[in-house]
């Protein structure tokens, strides 16, 4: 079983070596500084030829719409309150209206009027303005010629790759010097990788996408924070009292955003503060399960709910930062993938031709491509308790 669609079913055994830097940094901390950089290190990543990549997304409508003024029973046409609404709606639907149960089929549409067939199978009735409508299929003939076509397209996003450069020296004396602490260089180099991930973490966290002009671009990659708008509440005024987040609250939240589209399992990133309202309104949804056997040693507790299944993670970043500590982030991890032009690898011996020790450095290209943002959401500013 994979949790979280992160490949493998066990701890890195004894024979099995990282296959990057990435992957060695889980290993060696699990639960560490950067748990979404190590969740990342565990699914599919993609290598690109261009710092520049593209994504195309490809939203449905929901095929309903609304009334925009009252009409008789016997009037052949009535218009849609928005023109988006009568964008995908064509001759030959059938359309009903959820309030009175009358069927209609559409003859024809001129911008956003449709004329219409009234009370498909009985029951013509006058339709109040903001009815709600809702296409229920289409009807032809035998014989009919072929109906008019709908396409839909396709909206064009992008992110960039963006350059993380951690160097560490040591001199030559050092290197060589015996002390209480241990090996220099082995320590310089942990700390080195560490401070390496947690700035790819926060990036992919907290960016916001740039290029500059100049003709050795510097460029920078768009965040979670930044990409994620539709189903992101601050609940300073989201909810029905600023700042407080009710258990009814959240479920419907769950229900109407976090899992409206996507994967019915999400990793839920969350600070301190938001986790114990976690458990102040849902003791007895939580089940501190062990995944160390299927997520490499990532500890993750899971919150059950009617609408789907959080597998919910302290971020200490979201400790470190002052206010974060009352943010949650969700992510349908099937929605996210790593791309790089480079990914994490260990440059030795960078240091100047004649310097007296050894300058080594940890270099990422590296970007975060959110491939469908509607899978994923939030809650900002939860910072007062919900009993």
């Amino acid at each position: 079983m994979a949790t979280l669609g992160m490949r493998g079913t066990g701890s890195f055994a004894a024979d099995h070596r990282p296959e990057n830097w990435r992957q060695k940094y889980l290993m060696l901390e699990p639960n560490g500084s950067a748990p979404l950089t190590a969740v990342l290190s565990m699914l599919p990543s993609e290598k690109t030829d261009d710092p520049e990549y593209h994504n195309f997304r490809k939203d449905l409508p929901n095929w309903t719409g609304q009334v925009k003024a009252d009409i008789a029973s016997g009037a052949a046409s009535f218009e849609f309150s928005s023109a988006a609404d009568a964008t995908f709606a064509r001759a030959g639907q059938l359309w009903k209206n959820a309030s009175t149960g009358e069927i209609v089929k559409i003859s024809s549409m001129s911008g956003a009027v449709a004329s219409i067939v009234r009370g498909v199978g009985g029951g013509a009735a006058g339709m109040t303005a903001n009815d709600v409508m809702y296409m229920i299929g289409n009807v032809n003939a035998e014989g009919s010629a072929l109906p008019s076509s709908i396409s839909y397209d396709a909206a064009s996003t992008e992110n960039y790759t963006q350059i993380f450069r951690t160097p560490y020296s040591i001199s030559r004396t050092a290197m060589h010097t015996n002390f209480r602490t241990g090996d220099q260089y082995l320590e310089k180099s942990r700390d080195a990788l560490k401070e390496h991930m947690v700035s790819i973490e926060r990036a992919v966290m907290f960016g916001k996408k740039s290029s500059d002009a100049a003709a050795l671009t510097e460029r920078t990659t768009e965040g979670l924070f930044t990409s994620i708008t539709t189903n992101m509440n601050d609940a300073a005024s989201a909810f029905t009292t600023n700042n407080k987040v009710t258990e009814a609250e959240f479920d419907q939240f769950l229900a109407e955003k976090a899992f409206a589209y996507g994967s019915s399992e999400k990793l839920a990133l969350c600070g301190w503060k938001v986790a114990h309202f976690l458990q102040q309104i849902g003791k007895n949804r939580w089940q501190p399960v062990d995944f160390s056997d299927q997520s490499y040693g990532i500890s993750l507790t899971t919150y059950k709910t009617f609408a789907g299944t959080l597998q919910v993670k302290t971020h200490p970043m979201f400790r470190q930062i002052s206010g974060f500590e009352n943010n949650m982030i969700i992510l349908d991890t099937k929605d996210l993938r790593y791309r790089f032009v480079d990914d994490t690898q260990l440059l030795k011996d960078r240091q100047a031709a004649g310097t007296d020790g050894v300058t080594d450095e940890y270099l990422t290209e590296c970007g975060l491509e959110v491939l469908q943002e509607k899978t994923h959401a939030g809650i900002l500013n939860w910072s007062v308790s919900p009993i």
